[in-house]
């Protein structure tokens, strides 16, 4: 009678756990990132820098116009102009 042979598993070694362990945390890193440019946007972000911009300058512009009227009005009281 002959005994039943059984099939040999190959082994695993120590750079195939590596391999499979940098696929996963690759696979990991991607999903996250596609997760966030999804959730934000990067246009939405890029819009509201903009319009943060924007508003700056547009108050700084203010800001200098307002001063400028208020000394000229000063000028013109102090000279009786």
């Amino acid at each position: 009678m002959t005994e039943p042979t059984t099939a040999i598993e190959p082994r695993v070694t120590l750079d195939d756990i590596r391999h499979r362990a940098d696929a996963v945390k690759a696979r990991a890193i991607t999903e996250a990132r596609t997760s966030v440019d999804e959730a934000i946007g990067r246009e939405n972000i890029r819009t509201l820098l903009i319009v943060g911009g924007l508003v700056v300058v547009a108050a700084s512009f203010a800001f200098f116009l307002g001063s400028r009227s208020g000394r000229s009005a000063l000028a013109q009281e102090i000279l009786g102009e």
